[in-house]
Formats: structure tokens, C-alpha cells, sequence
């Protein structure tokens, strides 16, 4: 059965805000279009393009409504993460290599063990993140931005070249052809050398300096980092170039390593990342939390509620007074003058109730979101040598005490701050770069969490181990195949998922030749049958009964994305060793290589069943919204939210498509001892 296109919430609420619109008089009707009912809107809709236009051009006859609504839009889009695009050649050759090259089976023992040679290689140090320039109160605002876009254009150029440098080392070919070689040789080699570099996988990172700007002020805020590591490989999450700006950073912040998603890690696990993170940052605090509860609804719908257990939450908040106490110790150079010492006042308040949110109780309980920041608060001015002003020293801070949350896109520093509420505060999402703009919220009069939008942190790693880990947005992705190449060689797939390989459904030619009696021609019979990545996305679309609309063929790209969200929502439960160069950390007993790659199939020693109709609260939440707006609709008029994401509208579709179109064809489960993480439900068992 071919796809259909849904329409996305997304889509129906600027259906909405255009019709608003028209009722207002803002915009005129549109004429009667004969293009078909699947016609795709522009970017932000009509009705935004024509309502920026008659604001831009000053037009005293549009709303105040719309022109607040114009200015969020904006300012949304103004906060949208920035990606280079891979090249066509690069899809075109990866495209074959997917479909000529088979993976590796049995899946090697070792690549279970994080390389800590993949984050810590050959430049890796050279890399930086962008820091504020130095500025002063008596600057424009002009100047101070002029300033910042000169520091960041030269910046992304450097960033560039070091990047472009690591893609060229990874080539597995000498610089230059023999001697002795000839013209003919000489073309051959360039061109290989050529193919190769083209094929080499590049890394991304966030080019939006608007975004970097959310960064610099939630840094300058605060004076506790809590830098958010996704359990499943905290390294790539930490990268040098953050760890050395958190490094630079004056004063000196205090800095906490939180693990988040542990119950997919599972406690043993975590408590050897702990170990492994402890020799490699000592200086560092590390907890690990849970961010939700699973509630089971009606049918198979699950919810997600914000929850921290008591353990975890305990643990955190001891990190966090542990790091206010170190902060209200004088440092050094103060202690050896006595003179100093008797004036000299911490930065931070001195009196925090701990007590008032370890019994969960919060100032945020009776406000009902976000707090923003007053333009004079100005938070930390960055110093040269540390020392900074003597009579700045001498006054006593009476601010809240401020906590940030830092990290990489989808690590759960949104999920974390509704969990320490026991509620929604804050929105969180599954698609990467939900959170636009540092959001501020007061955990008790004395206490402050911001919490920051992710960024991806320069690092030289290949975009299918950012795609893995859930960094990128996957609707973004355009490169399927060589994501899930990379994927099989560390995950067995086809026996995840439990596929038939694609050349078994293919018709069997009879053989009408005649054969003299007892010399028939015996059938070739392949007893170790190959799989390529391609063979892995046509199995599960031949499983899934997802075909083509024109064509009728199996859709792998569908089939990729489908099967890269599942590996990003923790529904496959996957996770790596700490690297084994660690002679401090106690590897595991298990000596025979069972062929799983990071493949997990149990936490705490029982297995945990998963299943596609599993939906997040947030999902149940958009839905509401829609249905909201729809009874709204001949309602008076108020501001929308308008974020402004395409890729959010592309996430949407795809969800809404999972919905609308279930399975047609072979009934996908997982048979055998991996029977628990069945991932769809057997529609005959439940007609039965």
C-alpha cells in the first residue's frame, strides 16, 4: 500500500492562524486553488509571509496580536540550529556501498567497548568552542554584536579547516602515487584518493551564533554547571572542546557530570562509567538520575510522567551543596592575606535551604512557568587572571544561588528540570533542539535552575555516531544508508528485529531443461547468507509493508528513519562499555563473544518489553493542543506560539503516518530468547 501525507499539528495550526487572520481583515482570501488537496505550504505559511511583509513595510491597519505573533516567529527562527549538508556524491556513494558491501557478522567482541580513540584523536584538542569576546558596560548594543560576529565568523572558518584536515588523515591512502607511475596510474590514484575523501563521513556542529549566545549568558548566570551526559556514551557528550571552556571559564565554575537515561543503562553499567569518569575528571562530581515514571494508560498507550526517585534526587542535591560549600571557601591568594581574608565576601549567596527541595517543595509550585531575566541582572564578568576587583569582593551577594544545565541537544536537560518539579515547567521532546531559548525557573527563593538549549559541541567524530546517540535531528538526515551501516556493524539488526532476508521472497525460476536420468542439477544453496545494510532497510520495509507511492518499491528510507527512532528513543535498549585502555575500571566477566555488539536486552537482570505503539506524553500533549485550537477556532483571537521548526513538522508526519498506516504486510516480531523486546503487537493475538 503506498504512503499517504498526513497533516501534521503543526500544519493545522497555521491552517488556523491564517484562517484568524482573514476573519481579522489582516490578510485577503486567497483565491480558489486547483492544485490538489496534498499541496505543500511554504515556509511559515502564507499568511506569516504576507503579515511580515505589511509589518516590515510599517502598515498602521495589522493587529497588535499579529505583530507579536510575526515577533515570535521571528525571534524562534532567529534560535533554529544551523547544519552543513552532505554533498550528492557522498549520498550516491555510500547509497552503493550499502548496497554492495556486507557487514560484519559475528559482530567483533570489542566494539562494545567505547573508543575513547574516536573523542580523543589527533586534533581533537585543537578544537574549541566559541568564547564571548571582552566587553564593557559602556558598549552598544551594535558594537557588542559586531564584536561577536567578527569573533564567531573567524572562529567557524579555523573550525572548518581542522575539521577538513581530520577528513583527510582518515584516508587510508599515501598523499601522493608512486614515482614511478605513469600518467594512467597517476589519474587512477586521484581518482581513488578522490572517492575515498568524498566518502568519509563528516561531523556537525551547531553554526548558529544565536544559539552559541544561549550558552554564553547561561555560563555567565551561572555558578554550578550541571553538564548532562547521556548514559549510553557519556564521552561523546563531553567532548574537549566543552571541557576546556568550562576550564577557562572566570571565576571557576563548579561542575557536575549528571548521567542521564540510566534505567536503559542499566546500574552496573553506570556504576562503571562513574569509575571510568572519576580517573578521567577528577575534579568533577558525577551522579546519575531518572527523569520519569512510567505510567501505563488505556490500551497500549504509554505516558512518560516528570519523576526523580529519592535516591537520585538526594544524591543531585548533595553534588549541589557540596559545590556551594567549595564556592564559599575563600580562595588562595585570599587566605594568605589576612588583611584580605577579613573582607573578603564569597560570589555566590551564602545561605541556601537545602532542606526546602529536599522535601520536594519548591517556589516555581505557584507560579505557573518560566521566569525571565531582568535586564540588569548581569551574572558573572569574565576576568583575565582570575583575581578580579577588590571592593566587588567586599560586597555580599544576595542573589538566588544559580544552577545551569548545560549539554548536547535530547540529553534530557529539559526532562531533568520537570523532573526536580514533579511537573511540567518547561517543554521537552523527543526531536533534538526542542528547547530554543535558556528558560528560568526558581526551585526555592534562594535557588535557581536556567536551563540552556542544547548545542552540538564541535568534535571530531563521524555524523553516524551523533545520529546514534540522538544529537541530530533525524528527520534532517538525509544520509539513511550509511547510518544504518554504521549502526549494523555495532548492532545485529536483522536478528534484532528478527528479518527474512530480502532474496528469500524472490521467485524461485524454474529450471525446464532436460536432464538425463540421475544427473539432475543440484541447487546452489548459500549456507552463510550476507546482509548488507540495504538488504536490512528492504527486509524491515518488506516487513512493515512500506512501499513507494510511484514505484510500488520497498521504502528504505522510511525503513532507516523508522528504525534510527527507535534507537534514539531507548524502545532498543543499546548502551556501550567504558573503554578498555582503563585498567581502573572492572570489565565485565563475560568472555564469549555472543555476537550483540551493544545490543542490550535486559536491565536489572530482567528483560524489558517494548513496543511501537508505546507513545510519549508529549505526543498525548500535542494532540490536546490540535484538538484545543480546533474548538477554539470561531473564537475571539489571542498570540499562538509559533515555533518555526520544518524538521518538527517532518517528525510530526512521520508519527501521524506510523498511526494512520499500520503494518500491511508480514507481521514484524522477535522471535526466539529476544521474544521480550517484541517491538509491535500481535494484531491476532489481540482479534483472538
Amino acid at each position: 500500500m503506498a504512503r499517504k501525507k498526513p497533516i501534521s499539528g503543526k500544519q493545522r495550526k497555521e491552517a488556523l492562524q491564517e484562517k484568524r487572520a482573514i476573519k481579522r481583515g489582516d490578510i485577503e482570501k486567497p483565491p480558489p486553488s486547483h492544485a490538489g488537496p496534498n499541496r505543500r505550504r511554504g515556509r511559515g505559511g502564507r499568511a506569516q509571509a504576507e503579515l511580515r511583509a505589511r509589518i516590515r513595510s510599517d502598515d498602521p491597519n495589522v493587529s497588535v496580536a499579529a505583530q507579536n505573533a510575526a515577533a515570535k516567529i521571528e525571534s524562534s527562527r532567529k534560535l533554529q540550529s544551523a547544519f552543513r549538508k552532505v554533498s550528492p556524491e557522498f549520498l550516491a556513494l555510500w547509497r552503493e556501498k550499502a548496497s554492495n558491501e556486507p557487514v560484519q557478522r559475528p559482530i567483533d567482541e570489542k566494539k562494545k567497548y567505547f573508543d575513547i580513540g574516536v573523542v580523543h584523536q589527533q586534533g581533537s584538542d585543537d578544537l574549541t568552542t566559541p568564547k564571548r569576546p571582552k566587553w564593557r558596560y559602556e558598549m552598544s548594543k551594535e558594537e557588542v554584536e559586531r564584536n561577536e560576529e567578527g569573533m564567531f565568523e573567524k572562529w567557524r572558518a579555523e573550525t572548518e579547516g581542522k575539521i577538513d584536515r581530520w577528513r583527510q588523515r582518515e584516508v587510508k591512502l599515501p598523499d601522493s602515487p608512486p614515482a614511478d607511475a605513469d600518467e594512467h596510474l597517476k589519474e587512477e590514484f586521484e581518482a581513488l584518493r578522490t572517492k575515498e575523501l568524498t566518502m568519509r563521513s563528516p561531523t556537525f556542529y551547531e553554526q548558529n551564533l544565536e544559539v552559541w549566545r544561549q550558552l554564553w549568558r547561561v555560563t555567565e548566570l551561572s555558578s554550578i554547571l550541571l553538564v548532562l551526559l547521556d548514559a549510553r556514551c557519556p564521552p561523546l557528550h563531553y567532548p574537549p572542546s566543552l571541557h576546556s571552556y568550562l576550564s577557562t571559564l572566570r571565576p571557576p565554575r563548579k561542575i557536575i557530570l549528571v548521567l542521564t537515561k540510566i534505567d536503559i543503562v542499566g546500574p552496573d553499567r553506570v556504576n562503571r562509567w562513574k569509575a571510568w569518569l572519576k580517573t578521567e575528571y577528577p575534579d568533577a562530581k558525577i551522579v546519575g538520575v531518572e527523569s520519569y515514571r512510567i505510567q501505563v494508560g488505556k490500551g497500549s498507550r504509554v505516558k512518560h510522567l516528570p519523576h526523580i526517585p529519592p535516591q537520585y534526587l538526594s544524591e543531585l542535591i548533595d553534588a549541589m551543596e557540596l559545590s556551594h560549600q567549595e564556592l564559599l571557601a575563600p580562595p588562595d591568594r585570599i587566605k594568605d592575606d589576612p588583611e584580605k581574608l577579613a573582607k573578603w565576601q564569597p560570589r555566590v549567596r551564602k545561605v541556601v535551604n537545602w532542606s526546602v527541595v529536599r522535601k520536594g517543595e519548591s517556589a516555581a509550585d505557584k507560579d505557573s512557568g518560566p521566569v525571565f531575566i531582568k535586564s540588569d541582572e548581569k551574572g558573572f564578568r569574565e576576568e583575565e587572571d582570575g583575581e578580579g576587583n577588590e571592593e566587588q569582593e567586599m560586597k555580599e551577594v544576595l542573589e538566588p544561588l544559580t544552577i545551569g544545565l548545560i549539554g548536547q541537544p535530547n540529553v534530557g536537560k529539559s526532562s531533568l528540570l520537570n523532573a526536580l518539579f514533579g511537573t511540567i515547567k518547561v517543554k521537552a521532546s523527543r526531536t533534538p533542539g526542542k528547547t530554543k531559548h535558556f528558560q528560568t525557573l526558581f526551585w526555592s527563593p534562594e535557588l535557581r535552575l536556567v536551563d540552556c538549549p542544547g548545542l552540538v559541541l564541535p568534535n571530531l567524530v563521524p555524523m553516524e555516531l551523533q545520529v546514534l546517540c540522538a544529537i541530530l535531528p533525524i528527520s534532517q538526515m538525509a544520509s539513511i544508508p550509511s547510518c544504518i551501516s554504521f549502526v549494523s556493524s555495532l548492532i545485529p539488526i536483522e536478528k534484532l528485529f528478527s528479518l527474512r532476508h530480502p532474496s528469500e521472497d524472490e521467485e524461485q525460476v524454474e529450471d525446464k531443461r532436460t536432464w538425463r536420468a540421475g544427473q539432475q542439477r543440484p541447487v546452489k544453496t548459500d549456507p552463510a547468507q550476507k546482509w548488507t545494510a540495504m538488504d536490512i532497510l528492504t527486509a524491515y520495509a518488506n516487513a512493515k509493508g512500506w512501499l513507494t507511492a510511484k514505484a510500488g518499491r520497498p521504502d528504505v528510507n522510511r525503513a532507516g528513519n523508522h528504525i534510527l527512532r527507535l534507537l534514539a528513543d531507548g524502545k532498543v535498549l543499546w548502551a556501550f562499555e567504558p573503554p578498555l585502555s582503563s585498567d581502573r575500571v572492572t570489565l565485565p566477566s563475560e568472555d564469549a563473544n555472543d555476537g550483540r555488539g551493544i545490543w542490550i536486552t535486559d536491565v536489572n537482570g530482567k528483560d524489558r518489553p517494548t513496543s511501537t505503539g508505546d507513545v510519549e506524553s508529549e505526543d498525548e500533549e500535542e494532540e490536546s493542543g490540535d484538538s484545543q485550537l480546533e474548538d477554539e477556532e470561531d473564537e475571539g483571537t489571542g498570540d499562538e506560539d509559533e515555533e518555526g521548526e520544518d524538521h518538527e513538522a517532518d517528525e510530526e508526519d512521520a508519527d501521524d503516518s506510523e498511526k494512520n498506516h499500520p503494518s500491511q504486510g508480514q507481521t514484524l516480531r522477535i522471535g526466539g530468547k529476544f521474544g521480550a523486546l517484541a517491538l509491535e503487537e500481535d494484531d491476532s493475538d489481540s482479534q483472538a
